[in-house]
């Protein structure tokens, strides 16, 4: 047949040309998918009875045809008997039957029915592709739950979708949109194309992974007592120069101190007072003497420590915390004047 004008005025001899499927075609194009459509009472359901549920009005497009009950009315759908000791879910399911290209179609509500068992479980649909030539699809409505010989109540299963009017344009205001998404696993750059949901994954990952640290003030100086701050980079070169300086005169003085420090063993007399024993040093000329230690102390000694050191003019005194009497060979530490 080729093309087929729609939107067109045809000769009123002329059989009709516009048929259901084309119409079908249009909605499910703009509507984008089976729904429940957001206009009246949106087809609520009541339990009247063991057997009976109400569905109140609205409408729905399934596969691009729309059916509807008009506002005030409604529709009873019979529940079969359920069985004693079982479970049983039926569905209520908007079916489209077609009946083929300009043959007679049929769109009602019906009631699938479950099968009883100790468990209950959704019994099968059909989801035919009515515009690639399949002849059924069910849209489910109601989920109607029966546990033994009573309905124990009825769970929803369809969307309701948005009116054109609350479609958002390219450049239109998106403050009221919502979004559902979750947080990404791991902290990954966004990509042009990619959906909206997976882009605020990844920034929800950004966010959680920050420390407190990405909350403070940045310093550049070494003087601030304030909480919640923390260093410029700039600072850490800043610092890292007084270090090095630092270093440089730290080392300049211990060569200096090097070249002056030394040792020399004296045979040195110890007296013991009645309290502690002593003995008196008189450095070399040009030095001053800044410690002392004991050589060789014998077995019961060893650890013992020099206690004092007084320093009389350029002579010393190197005094033990234990009595001794006699020569012993000490070590005089010396620096350079």
């Amino acid at each position: 047949m080729g093309f087929k004008a729609l939107t067109v005025n045809t000769p009123v001899d002329e059989e009709a040309h516009i048929l259901a499927e084309d119409d079908a075609t249009l909605y499910g194009a703009v509507i984008g998918g089976d729904c429940v459509l957001p206009v009246g009472s949106q087809f609520p359901a009541s339990v009247t009875s063991n057997n009976n549920v109400r569905i109140g009005d609205g409408m729905l497009i399934v596969g691009g045809h729309v059916g509807r009950i008009v506002k005030y009315d409604y529709e009873d759908m019979t529940i079969a008997n359920g069985v004693s000791g079982q479970n049983r879910n039926d569905l209520i399911v908007a079916r489209f039957i077609s009946g083929g290209t300009a043959g007679a179609d049929d769109f009602r509500l019906v009631v699938v029915q479950g099968t009883p068992g100790a468990t209950a479980k959704d019994p099968a649909t059909v989801q035919g592709d009515l515009y690639n030539g399949d002849v059924q699809r069910d849209y489910p409505l109601w989920r109607v739950r029966l546990t033994g010989l009573s309905v124990a109540g009825v769970d929803k299963m369809f969307t309701v979708g948005r009116m054109l009017a609350d479609k958002l344009d390219k450049t239109g205001n998106a403050s009221n949109v919502t979004n559902t998404f979750t947080q990404a696993t791991a902290r990954n750059q966004l990509t042009s194309g990619e959906k909206l949901s997976v882009s605020l994954g990844k920034i929800m990952k950004f966010f959680a992974d920050l420390k407190s640290g990405a909350y403070s003030t940045v310093v550049n100086n070494g003087t601030t007592t304030a909480a919640n701050t923390v260093l410029d980079g700039r600072m850490g070169k800043t610092l890292l120069g007084k270090i090095n300086d630092l270093l440089t005169k730290y080392n300049t003085l211990n060569s200096a101190l090097a070249n002056k420090h030394t040792f020399v063993n004296a045979e040195l007399k110890y007296i013991n007072d009645g309290q502690e024993s002593y003995a008196e040093y008189t450095p070399p000329t040009g030095y001053v003497a800044i410690s002392a230690q004991l050589i060789n102390a014998p077995s019961g000694y060893f650890g013992v420590k020099l206690i004092k050191l007084a320093s009389t003019g350029n002579k010393i005194t190197v005094c033990l915390n234990w009595g001794y009497s006699g020569n012993w060979s000490t070590r005089i530490y010396l620096i350079k004047i």
